[in-house]
């Protein structure tokens, strides 16, 4: 991380960054781009209106936003919460293979990582300030989704399994199929 780079917490006065630069990365916005770049250098599939990440950034109890921030501008984010906010498909799925029947303070679920276009050296020190935090928070596991089809997600894929994530299970539904990756903190 440069001298002049900082992870924080985020504020409600981050939110139109963090939507910038999500709107930017999301495949619906990137349609001129090839299925080549979008799976060298990623994508997003999903974002957040204001009002949630207002209710994200505000629930410091279930949630964890950082950002990366440089001299004034943010140039990335980092986001997710207790697995027990997530959907039931992939509580049941951690749960049996895990063996644990509450995954609440067990799992953290990570849901985005991304950054500006152009900007390098700001996903390892999101994800590690993350990890440290969540760990306080007593987590004994992360876990992340990676989009696998229609578009692999293979700058997603490397990132995480240099960072120590293994693919667990791999779920598939109409449109998307997705690994499940996880890493154990303790």
């Amino acid at each position: 991380m440069n001298i002049d780079q900082k992870v924080r917490l985020a504020i409600n006065d981050d939110i139109e960054n963090i939507l910038t630069i999500c709107n930017n990365l999301l495949i619906k916005n990137r349609t001129k781009e090839s299925r080549e770049t979008l799976e060298k250098y990623g994508f997003l599939i999903a974002g957040d209106n204001k009002e949630k990440w207002q209710e994200i950034i505000n629930d410091n109890k279930n949630c964890l936003t950082l950002v990366m921030q440089k001299k004034q501008e943010i140039i990335g984010y980092i986001t997710g919460f207790d697995i027990s906010m997530s959907h039931n498909q992939l509580q049941e799925i951690i749960s049996s293979l895990l063996g644990l029947e509450n995954l609440e303070r067990k799992i953290f679920y990570y849901k985005q990582i991304a950054k500006k276009t152009n900007h390098n050296n700001v996903g390892k020190p999101l994800f590690l300030e993350m990890i440290k935090e969540i760990s306080k928070r007593k987590y004994s596991f992360v876990v992340c989704q990676i989009i696998h089809k229609p578009f692999k997600n293979c700058a997603s894929i490397a990132f995480h399994e240099k960072l120590g994530f293994k693919l667990v299970a791999i779920t598939n539904d109409k449109d998307y199929s997705r690994g499940i990756y996880l890493k154990k903190l303790i």
